[in-house]
């Protein structure tokens, strides 16, 4: 430890600490742009300019390491004068945008010019003028003449977001941040350069003009849209969620939250938000109802699938849901004599619940992945589905050298070093498994079917990878992705999973996609006897079914013949839905519900911690939370335990398992190791193995609507995504027209699109993104597809 003294106060810090870091200990301020705690030093903004004794001149105390016995003084009149001088040469350029400018009430340099700044300016030049930058549909670049160069925005792609999308090409005035080639910018964590950019130079494009930040109210919430139980502050304007921005947590998020946290709100606002519950009438129309009247007709569409027996009733819901509501739901569904049941929409194994008992998880804490030496992704875009998680990532591999390998059907660059990467079609994920199993377990010899040595190499290596160091602990850590939880065969892929994780006494990391799994399996929210998960629900249309907070034409993974089986209900279909288009292809009713911003609940997030939300907006309409929508349903079927006159009452029907924000410790995660079928020798080129993943602004109903989001490359029209050596043998060209054909209960259905080459694709696989507004999801990952030789 180092003892130096500021400001007369002596303070300890360690060895290689900056006066910076040991003047915040002492909770001093001083003045900074270009410093930021998260990210690598500048220091070219000399805001921080303070005296050390016996130095001649003042010192930036960002870039400044202390030494034994050092003084330093930050507010001495050498250091203010120093600090004033700066300020002067930042504001030379500076235009007077202040009454306009979105970032006017919450800008760093306006408060510092008024400590700082002098009441006039000694300039009397023309000021500097920049060029507006179009950076894309997310970051507003209009005002680039507001750049005081202190690229934290820089420093923060490379080292961040980990891809340099800006850059400060010429020399003295003629510097400028720009994009290179006049891109966009296209990263996932794009928009955190807003919350760290100083000025105003880079501003939200969606919340532009919109409202000035003291109109705004301020409240804490949690993001839904995947497990990470991201911290947000939802600013709110008229009742109205106005801006998101991050709650520093760090223990989940730090100060960083994604594009999709920040961006997706104006769904919340949008034209498609259901408003009214609404029936459909004898001609097919649709036609607002009173809320009477639309749970009248619920309850006869209950009651008649009630007369079937046990499979008459069938509940569909997602994990976009807080834990109260998915407990009602099932509460419900169960309470009518079904135990079909099911949150989980990205199930596709029929004998998941047979084989798999546990809650997936992390497996850890999230501060803890800063302690593992490696980690195995299988079955994940770790960018698409956890963007922070990818973020940790990244920053270990910089900072402690993790190791990262991956097993991917559709590779997505994660945007940091690769120890190796194994790109396979998803049938031949269990023989990779087996084999890195075998070599665990010391067998030399690896299965028949890899006769391709630089197969053979890349699962040694990831098996070296992750073989324990016999002198200590194993610091690995094995996640199984969101397309090893969709696949057809899940359970025993799961199964040797925790075989390789128990062999190896390394940690395993299960994560499906959505942002309350935790909740969903607290919540029991699925078949616990002999009913029908996700996977077998739709197989015949014999039900009445229950929809809440779910869009089954794009959440599921066989979407389409999930609504086939809900429009040849004779039944009919009841949906409890925040959006019209989401269901009303197929629905009988439609129940306006509150989103997350309008409701109260409980999120579980992928490590088991709980966190509640409350009602930031108002109800839009006469839009109810789901939980007070089923309560009523309860008490109209006359179910005794429909009696809850608060949501505390729900929650405590589960929260004695809860424990300390940490039940999901007391539960282990075992799968069966069943025999897996073999893949299917296939001898016709033109047959290819479907596999389908969701892009990050398409994974669930709410980001699917925001209108910003929608605009982003990321959100663009699925093409048909093929390595072009799979059709090598055919003309096919990028961009050109291809027709499908798939055998589903024998009967073969066509669907066509653009053929894209995409060598981040497996041989012999066909890529389709999922969750388009104007694409249905075709089918089950793993079916068989057939080109049809038909190019026009």
């Amino acid at each position: 430890m180092i003892e130096l003294e500021i400001n007369g106060k002596k303070i300890e810090v360690p060895e290689g600490s900056m006066v910076m870091e040991a003047a915040q200990k002492l909770g001093l301020y001083v003045p900074h742009f270009c410093f930021h705690k998260k990210l690598s030093i500048a220091a070219n903004c000399r805001m921080c300019l303070v005296e050390v004794e016996k130095m001649a001149k003042p010192l930036p105390a960002c870039a400044t390491p202390v030494n034994e016995g050092m003084k330093v003084f930050t507010n001495s009149e050498k250091a203010k004068k120093a600090q004033q001088g700066v300020m002067e040469f930042l504001l030379i350029n500076h235009p007077l945008d202040c009454p306009i400018c979105d970032q006017g009430g919450e800008c760093q340099l306006q408060d510092l010019a008024v400590g700082y700044g002098g009441s006039n300016s000694r300039f009397t030049e023309e000021k500097r003028v920049v060029f507006h930058k179009n950076m894309g549909p997310l970051i507003s670049a209009e005002e680039m003449s507001r750049c005081i160069h202190c690229t934290r925005c820089v420093r923060f792609g490379q080292e961040i977001a980990g891809v340099m999308e800006l850059g400060m090409p010429g020399r003295g005035e003629h510097s400028e941040i720009t994009t290179f080639l006049d891109d966009a910018v296209e990263s996932e964590l794009s928009g955190n350069m807003i919350d760290i950019c100083p000025v105003g130079a880079l501003t939200s494009k969606p919340f532009r003009y919109t409202a000035r930040t003291w109109e705004l109210k301020r409240f804490k919430t949690i993001s839904p849209h995947d497990g990470m139980g991201t911290n947000l502050i939802a600013q709110v304007n008229s009742g109205k969620v106005a801006r998101i921005v991050p709650f520093e947590n760090e223990l989940i998020n730090e100060c960083w939250i994604s594009d999709r946290d920040r961006f997706s709100y104006s769904a919340l606002n949008s034209d498609d938000r259901l408003l009214d519950p609404m029936i459909k009438d004898e001609c097919g129309n649709w036609v607002a109802v009173e809320w009477h009247e639309a749970l009248e007709k619920t309850i006869e569409i209950i009651n008649r699938g009630k007369k079937l027996g046990k499979f008459g009733v069938r509940g569909l819901t997602s994990p976009l849901c807080s834990t109260e509501e998915l407990k009602l739901f099932s509460q419900l569904v169960k309470s009518c004599g079904s135990d079909s049941v099911d949150f989980r929409v990205w199930l596709s194994d029929t004998k998941f619940d047979e084989n798999v008992s546990g809650v997936p998880n992390l497996g850890l804490s999230i501060t803890e992945l800063s302690e593992i030496d490696s980690v195995f992704i299988v079955g994940s875009r770790l960018r698409d589905e956890f963007p922070l998680l990818a973020q940790k990532f990244r920053v270990a591999t910089k900072q402690f050298g993790l190791r990262v390998g991956q097993l991917n059907a559709v590779e997505q660059p994660l945007l940091m070093p690769i120890e190796e990467s194994i790109l396979e079609k998803p049938s031949k994920w269990a023989t990779i498994l087996q084999d890195i199993l075998n070599i665990c377990n010391k067998k030399t010899t690896i299965s028949n079917s890899q006769e391709k040595l630089n197969l053979d190499k890349k699962i040694r290596k990831i098996s070296d990878m992750l073989c324990k160091n016999p002198t200590k602990p194993n610091k690995s850590l094995i996640i199984a992705g969101p397309s090893v939880f969709s696949h057809p065969e899940a359970s025993s892929l799961l199964g040797m999973l925790c075989e390789i994780s128990k062999e190896l006494e390394c940690r395993l990391a299960l994560l499906p996609s959505g942002g309350n799994v935790a909740g969903g399996f607290l919540a029991k929210a699925l078949p616990e006897n002999d009913g029908h998960n996700t996977a077998s629900m739709f197989d015949d249309s014999c039900a009445a079914f229950l929809l809440m907070n779910v869009e089954p034409a794009k959440d599921l993974v066989f979407g389409v013949n999930a609504v086939k089986a809900m429009k040849a209900s004779e039944l009919g279909v009841v949906a409890m839905t925040s959006f019209k288009s989401a269901v009303a292809d197929f629905a009988t009713v439609m129940l306006p519900i509150a989103p997350f911003t309008e409701s109260t609940g409980t999120f579980v997030n992928i490590e088991g911690r709980v966190q509640s939300i409350r009602p930031v907006a108002d109800l839009q309409g006469n839009s109810r939370p789901s939980w007070k929508i089923i309560r009523v349903i309860g008490n109209l079927l006359g179910i005794e335990e429909f009696k809850y006159q608060n949501i505390n009452e729900v929650k405590n029907l589960f929260s004695s398992e809860i424990n300390d924000n940490s039940f999901l410790k007391n539960v282990n995660f075992l799968a069966k190791k069943n025999n897996i079928t073999s893949p299917k020798t296939i001898e016709d080129e033109n047959i290819l193995e479907y596999s389908s993943f969701f892009p990050i602004y398409l994974s669930d109903p709410i980001v699917r609507r925001s209108e910003s989001l929608l605009t982003t490359t990321q959100s663009a029209k699925p093409r048909f995504l093929i390595n072009p050596r799979s059709l090598s043998h055919l003309s096919f060209e990028d961009g050109d027209e291809m027709k499908l054909k798939i055998t589903v209960n024998n009967s073969d259905e066509y669907f066509e699109g653009k053929y894209s080459a995409d060598f981040s694709v497996a041989e012999g696989v066909i890529a389709i993104a999922q969750g388009h507004p104007d694409q249905n999801n075709f089918f089950p990952p793993n079916q068989l597809v057939r080109i049809v030789i038909d190019q026009g």
